[in-house]
């Protein structure tokens, strides 16, 4: 689901990395980004963050908008409308705000929420101009909101023939019912996709991308009171008005058990077993995620679900289980998922409600916990390298009110966390006895 996804989940580990130094010892600080923030005339959040380190600046534009803001007919027309942000504007086409990019070495994409630039430093004026330019007075030509269209449409057709999407779109729709925007998928469906007409796309447009639901972050060597006076005089037209805020039902965790399997002649099945998680400001958060690390994130699968399953039993060699995720500013969702042959379904299922089971009962050795809290603390620091990722922690931050003494404090809140806790934390948000479980492949074998 699009719950922020990187920014919410906050997660520098990947897993199935080379395994790295698990057990190492040494104890990293946390990280300190200072910042200056100011709030302009017309509402416009901006934050600024002074690096050194290279002649490099990244410029993140964010408006609050995505699939909670859409309605039910109308889904995926964020992600279109962010495919179209940079398809021209009133004084330029898309060939000459791409052209003139390139030509300083720069780097523009757009998504659902905005737009993100990449120049030397020296190029922040253009970099700040041409994010003004989309964001603010996109035209979105007719030609190429048919174009765009027709490659999202496709995009959704490559997802109903891949049986890992399909299983994964099906167990959202169990967890979240029929009422709340996640349990589809977060692209939308061909038959609203196919319907959404220009005149969607300039009225989602108008209705979120506004100066008072948006956020502008910029990281690099550059000096905050010439990024803010840039700033003022790229989006100082930005006009505020009023939003309306995203109808989201509450979602409950079910009390029962929910099945479902999608029937597709591939050789292997793919299977999602888990329930509704939570929010990225649940109180138990650093605790499951050192609890994830343990149960089924760890890298080079040296968590309890890839021994069990992967290296002791062979079933598969993608697995992995997690809750932290996916966690946003709506529940994500607790899962775990695996590849495997339709014969090994009745094993796979019970080997996920052992391990789940066993976390919520039995105390995590002291191994477990030191191998997960040394990784997570020591190598937080690695998602702080590129400006970019210095941009998409400070909107993090921004977005969620929190101060940046958050990254300093990070790693002793991952080492704060005890074996008990974990015991206890995953009693209360996993729950192995009502669970949805979906499935897409062969039903031969099983």
């Amino acid at each position: 689901p699009a719950t922020g996804g990187f920014l919410d989940g906050l997660q520098a580990v990947s897993h199935g990395r080379p395994r790295t130094a698990r057990g190492s010892p040494r104890r990293e600080r946390g990280v300190r980004l200072e910042t200056a923030r100011r709030v302009l005339a017309n509402g416009l959040r901006a934050v600024v963050h002074e690096n050194r380190a290279a002649p490099i600046a990244c410029v993140l534009v964010h408006s609050e908008t995505g699939q909670r803001f859409e309605p039910e007919e109308k889904a995926g027309i964020s992600c279109l409308v962010g495919m179209l942000l940079d398809s021209g504007t009133r004084e330029k086409s898309a060939q000459k705000i791409a052209g003139d990019i390139e030509f300083i070495g720069g780097a523009l994409s757009t998504n659902a929420h905005g737009v993100r630039i990449k120049v030397r430093s020296r190029d922040l004026v253009r970099a700040l101009d041409a994010a003004a330019d989309c964001t603010l007075r996109p035209i979105f030509p007719a030609d190429r909101v048919e174009l765009e269209r027709d490659k999202l449409l496709a995009e959704i057709q490559s997802e109903r023939d891949s049986p890992k999407k399909v299983a994964w779109h099906a167990f959202d729709h169990l967890v979240y019912g029929k009422r709340h925007p996640y349990h589809r998928p977060v692209k939308g469906y061909a038959e609203t996709v196919s319907r959404l007409a220009r005149k969607d796309v300039v009225s989602h447009h108008r209705t979120y991308f506004a100066s008072n639901n948006s956020i502008v972050i910029v990281s690099g060597d550059v000096r905050a009171d010439d990024v803010f006076a840039g700033l003022e005089d790229a989006f100082g037209a930005w006009r505020p008005r009023e939003v309306p805020p995203p109808k989201v039902p509450a979602v409950r965790r079910q009390v029962s058990v929910r099945r479902t399997w999608v029937s597709m002649q591939r050789s292997q099945i793919h299977l999602y077993l888990g329930h509704l998680g939570i929010r990225r400001t649940d109180p138990d958060y650093h605790t499951l995620r050192v609890m994830d690390d343990v149960l089924g994130m760890g890298t080079g699968f040296t968590d309890r679900i890839s021994r069990k399953l992967r290296d002791e039993q062979g079933l598969a060699y993608s697995v992995y289980a997690t809750i932290t995720q996916y966690a946003g500013q709506e529940p994500g969702t607790f899962h775990a998922y695996i590849g495997t042959s339709p014969e090994n379904r009745e094993k796979v299922v019970a080997g996920f409600l052992d391990e789940i089971r066993r976390i919520r009962e039995e105390r995590v050795s002291r191994e477990e916990l030191a191998a997960a809290q040394n990784y997570l603390a020591n190598h937080y620091v690695f998602g702080f390298e590129s400006n970019s990722q210095r941009c998409d922690h400070l909107l993090f931050l921004e977005r969620y009110g929190l101060d940046t003494s958050y990254f300093l404090e990070y790693p002793e809140r991952i080492r704060s966390v005890t074996r008990d806790e974990i015991r206890d934390a995953a009693a209360r948000n996993l729950d192995p006895d009502h669970y949805c479980l979906a499935i897409a492949g062969p039903r031969n074998g099983a």
